[in-house]
């Protein structure tokens, strides 16, 4: 039965309904939206990347422009950790970064950075819209309503705060919207036309992956049921042979040209995939905020999805083809989002991925468009209400029009939200600044970097969290905000990447299994608590700490004798840093001459954990049966995307680095080097080189679509060689406390 069929007197008059409504012009509405964004936003700078999130969004803008080379694929990061890629970011493919940074070197404005989101979001809104059949005042109104309700115009905002802290996840929304819009337009138009919207979509497709890898799987399932959707409301066999073809061709190339395989690779050589059982969620997932935007700012999140509901159930009834199937598909995903986010947060305890809610952001544009519909809907019989009343009172002249109530009710509201936001300006937090402290000058001095600069050594801070029970990273976090506030910068992570400080914190969802696993079984104690992106580092071992390249250690309490104390930093009475310095460090020199050989990760562990020097010897998953003698020199250089090593031996020597394995590492040798380099796994994750005579290749780390797609799939396959999910086993973090 059709929509006709059901009430032709009931359709007339919802399409009736339909033209009443006022619709303004595009172009006007988006110079107006641009400049009431630019004034707000203003109003509210002291919101734009806010906190530590924010913060660490600005920092690897400027980290990614100084040490990434522009392409497609994630290079290693030499401030963070032991070279490991870059968070799974590209933020130079981030048109709204990107632009900037080039243009101010490594710098971004915040205010403008966030208006051309707002206008990304009003736009993916709007096509959408578009998609759906909806009328252009609802398409208009849901592209103000989304930006107002998802960034930082009110804090916080209606919509998840933290994606505002991140606002580059607007491209996510922005490529789902072109790429359903885009196979709806193929197979309607000439041969040339389908063929160039074939092409957007699969360079959009290919744009995402590229820049957004971490996050692209949330609008994964909705770009997949949409394009089911749009492929059976086909109207003519040309169209469903088309959009068969386009998608067909598309998989093609993702999985010819290795971003399927890259995209798995990333995402599967990580923490949670291997040690899930054992990561802690204490202070991470709260309560319901995490579940669903139904759950949000005291019911305005569930208004706001039940208007959607509502719009979307009339157009599933009275609604044909596409629209319908658009309106059903939401009904079936919102569904999902809010029952099974409930249901993840109160029965899934033990969960340690992602939440609905990061799955729920590709479907805030159907929220927005669906609830909009409904208010459109309501506006005549409210401007009806009205004349009778006015008629009544004798004010007919007064008397609603739709077009004067849309306005009316639409003018209220920004002109709420902007007395708002300027209102708040008084009581809103600064963004994070990172003041050049005297530790952070001291620190530079020594150990800054630089591209094209030697390897100095690391820094690591131990500070904060009170070691008589179990800590996370939550708590040094309270206490590196305390020294942020008074200090003005937090002495651990962002406050020293911003200068060019490498530490061997890294806080990344790519943290290396082989690499979490060292860390925190000899740089922790069994009773803390891990997350899945960023450890907490408590017990201060000298030796692997010089192993990986760590010249400084930052304390709030006295350390044993063996580290040298070099300053104490004061800042009032309330806050104390030490500042201690080991001698001998791994810069790219260490020479070990005796090589032991254990098959798995267990066995690494279990040496490693003895009276070890790693100076003098090293652990080796492959045979080495050579006479090793020590280097003469050798010293190491970082450079954009890649490190220089130069070193000089009477002999075979083997060298290890403060660096990590991975099977995405390529050699490249200079002309003047006179033999074969060897790779190794040393140390379970640290990259060792067996050569002879003169050595200088340059070492690049590449992780990414095309040539560098299956590496990460390589070091999952190492993995799993070396047992690493047994040797945790071995070595069992306890959980103190029910989580």
């Amino acid at each position: 039965m059709t929509p006709h069929q059901r009430g032709p007197k009931a359709v007339n008059m919802f399409v009736a309904v339909e033209r009443t409504v006022y619709s303004r012009p595009l172009f006007t509405n988006a110079v107006a939206l641009v400049g009431f964004s630019l004034l707000v936003l203003y109003a509210n700078r002291g919101l734009l990347f806010l906190d530590l999130d924010g913060a660490y969004m600005r920092t690897l803008v400027l980290n990614q422009f100084q040490w990434m080379p522009f392409g497609i694929d994630l290079a290693s990061n030499p401030l963070q950790g032991m070279w490991n890629v870059f968070i799974g970011y590209n933020m130079n493919l981030v048109p709204a970064l990107a632009l900037q940074s080039y243009t101010l070197g490594g710098q971004i404005q915040p205010v403008l950075t966030y208006t051309i989101f707002v206008l990304e979001l009003a736009i993916a809104t709007y096509l959408l819209g578009t998609l759906l059949a909806l009328p252009g005042a609802v398409r208009l109104l849901a592209a103000w309503l989304l930006p107002l309700l998802t960034l930082p115009f009110i804090w916080p905002p209606i919509f998840y705060p933290i994606y505002a802290l991140i606002p580059q996840c607007v491209d996510l929304i922005l490529g789902e919207a072109v790429i359903l819009v885009g196979l709806a337009r193929v197979g309607r138009r000439s041969l040339r036309v389908n063929l160039l919207w074939g092409v957007v979509i699969i360079l959009v497709v290919a744009w995402l992956v590229a820049a957004t890898p971490l996050m692209i799987v949330t609008i994964v399932p909705t770009v997949i049921v949409g394009c089911i959707v749009i492929v059976l409301s086909s109207r003519t066999r040309h169209e469903l042979l088309w959009r068969l073809i386009s998608l067909m061709a598309l998989g093609a190339i993702m999985f010819g040209a290795g971003f399927v395989h890259a995209l798995i690779g990333q995402t599967l050589y990580s923490v949670p995939n291997f040690f899930s059982d054992e990561l802690s969620t204490v202070g991470v997932h709260p309560g319901l905020e995490v579940a669903s935007v139904f759950f949000q700012w005291r019911g305005a999140g569930a208004s706001l999805v039940v208007l959607s509901l509502i719009g979307s159930s009339m157009v599933a009834v009275y609604k044909s083809e596409m629209p319908r199937n658009f309106a059903i598909m939401h009904i079936f995903l919102t569904t999902i989002c809010v029952v099974g986010g409930f249901a993840l947060v109160r029965y899934f305890n033990t969960w340690r991925g992602p939440h609905m809610l990061y799955f729920e952001i590709s479907i805030w544009p159907f929220y927005c468009l669906y609830a909009a519909y409904t208010l459109v809907l309501v506006l005549p019989w409210l401007a009806a209400t009205a004349n009778n009343i006015g008629t009544k009172l004798g004010v007919a002249a007064f008397a609603l029009t739709p077009r004067r109530l849309l306005l009316s009710i639409g003018g209220m509201c920004l002109v709420f939200i902007a007395v708002l936001a300027v209102k708040r300006h008084a009581f809103m937090p600064s963004p994070f600044t990172s003041a050049e402290t005297s530790l952070v000058k001291l620190l530079r001095a020594e150990i800054g970097l630089e591209p094209g600069t030697k390897f100095r050594g690391r820094v690591v801070s131990f500070a904060g969290g009170n070691l008589d029970r179990p800590i996370s990273w939550v708590d040094q976090y309270a206490h590196d905000m305390r020294v942020w506030r008074i200090a003005g910068n937090d002495s651990r992570s962002v406050g020293l990447w911003r200068y060019g400080i490498p530490t061997l914190l890294e806080y990344n969802h790519y943290l290396t299994p082989p690499a979490y696993l060292l860390l925190s079984r000899l740089l922790a104690r069994p009773i803390d608590r891990q997350l899945r992106n960023i450890m907490a580092l408590t017990v201060p071992a000298p030796g692997l700490l010089r192993a990986l390249g760590t010249r400084f250690i930052i304390s709030d309490r006295e350390l044993p004798d063996e580290q040298k104390l070099r300053e104490v930093f004061k800042w009032g009475r309330d806050v104390e840093l030490r500042l201690y310095e080991l001698s001998g460090p791994n810069l790219g020199n260490y020479s070990p001459t005796t090589l032991i050989r254990a098959d798995n990760a267990g066995s690494v562990l279990e040496i490693l954990k003895g009276n070890f020097d790693f100076s003098r010897v090293a652990v080796v998953n492959e045979p080495v049966d050579e006479q090793l003698v020590p280097v003469l020199s050798a010293e190491l250089e970082f450079t954009s995307g890649a490190m220089r090593v130069r070193a000089m031996s009477p002999g075979r020597s083997f060298l290890v680095l403060p660096v990590e394995f991975s099977r995405c590492i390529e050699l490249s040798s200079s002309r003047s080097s006179e033999t074969d380099v060897r790779l190794l796994r040393s140390n379970l994750a640290q990259l060792g080189l067996l050569f002879s005579g003169k050595l200088d290749v340059t070492v690049a780390f590449r992780s990414g679509p095309l040539k560098s797609s299956r590496c990460r799939l390589r070091d999952i396959e190492d993995m799993y060689a070396l047992d690493i999910v047994g040797a945790a086993k071995l070595f069992p973090l306890v959980l103190q406390e029910k989580e």
